[in-house]
C-alpha cells in the first residue's frame, strides 16, 4: 500500500492551496481515488483486527471451532459494515478498536475525510464562474477539451483562451480555499462542542442517572450533525 500511503500522507501534510492543486491534477478521477484508498485502508484495518484477535487467543493462523451458538458469517458482515461506516464518517476511535495502535491509519482516515469535503468545496467554488467559463475550466481539468479546442470553440486566439481559462481557475482556487477554511472552522467548533458536552456528562454523571441521561443525549445530538469532526483535535492542526 506504499502508493496509497504516499498519496494520503502528502495530502494530509499539504496546505489548502496545495490540496486544490492536487485535486485539479486528479479532478477527473479524484473521488474514485478516494474510494480506492478507502477500500485498501478497510482491508488493512480489517486484517490487523483479525490478526490481533487470533494472536490474543494464542492460535495465530489456526482456525478455531466455535460453539455454534452464534453466526460467525453474520457477525463478520455486521463488523465489516460498521468498520466501513466508521471510516467514512471519520469515527477514528471506533474504527481503530482492535487494530494496531499507531497514527498511520488515523492520518489516512482524516485525509480521506478531507479529500471528500475539499472536493465538494472546490466544486461549490466553481459556481462563482458564469456557466460557459465554468465549463471551460471543467473541460480542461477532465480532459474533455484541450486549450486549442476551447480557443476554437470560443473563436479566440490560443493565448487569449489560455489566459482566460487559467485566470478563472485561479479565481476558483482562491474561493475554494476560503470555503475549505470555513469548513475547518465549523468542524473545529463542532469538535469543541462535543468535548464540552462530554465534560458536562462526566461532571454531572450522577445527576443524569435515572433522568434520561441528558448528557449522553446532548452528545448524540452533536454527533448527528457531523460525525467527521470527532476524531481528535491534533488532526485539525492544519488550518490552511
Amino acid at each position: 500500500m506504499a502508493a496509497e500511503n504516499d498519496f494520503l500522507l502528502i495530502y494530509a501534510e499539504s496546505d489548502n492551496g496545495k490540496r486544490i492543486d492536487i485535486i485539479f491534477e486528479h479532478y477527473d478521477n479524484f473521488l474514485e481515488l478516494a474510494d480506492m484508498f478507502e477500500g485498501r485502508l478497510f482491508d488493512d484495518i480489517k486484517e490487523e483486527k483479525a490478526f490481533n484477535r487470533r494472536e490474543a487467543r494464542g492460535d495465530l493462523g489456526i482456525r478455531v471451532q466455535t460453539s455454534g451458538k452464534s453466526d460467525p458469517t453474520c457477525m463478520e458482515a455486521t463488523g465489516n459494515l460498521t468498520l466501513i461506516q466508521d471510516i467514512q464518517d471519520g469515527n477514528i476511535d471506533d474504527a481503530m478498536k482492535g487494530a494496531d495502535e499507531d497514527m498511520k491509519h488515523d492520518i489516512q482516515i482524516q485525509a480521506l475525510q478531507d479529500m471528500r469535503t475539499d472536493y465538494k468545496d472546490l466544486n461549490d467554488a466553481m459556481v462563482i464562474l458564469p456557466r460557459k467559463q465554468r465549463n471551460e475550466v471543467k473541460d480542461l481539468l477532465t480532459g474533455e477539451r484541450d486549450l486549442q479546442q476551447i480557443a476554437d470553440d470560443s473563436k479566440n486566439y490560443y493565448d487569449s483562451a489560455k489566459s482566460r481559462v487559467y485566470r478563472n481557475r485561479s479565481k476558483v482556487k482562491k474561493k475554494a480555499i476560503e470555503f475549505i477554511e470555513d469548513t475547518r472552522r465549523k468542524q473545529m467548533r463542532r469538535w469543541k462542542e462535543l468535548c464540552n458536552a462530554k465534560d458536562e456528562e462526566a461532571i454531572g454523571g450522577k445527576r443524569t442517572e435515572g433522568t434520561g441521561d441528558v448528557g449522553s443525549e446532548k452528545i448524540r445530538n452533536l454527533q448527528g450533525g457531523d460525525a467527521s469532526v470527532f476524531s481528535g483535535e491534533t488532526l485539525y492542526r492544519r488550518a490552511g
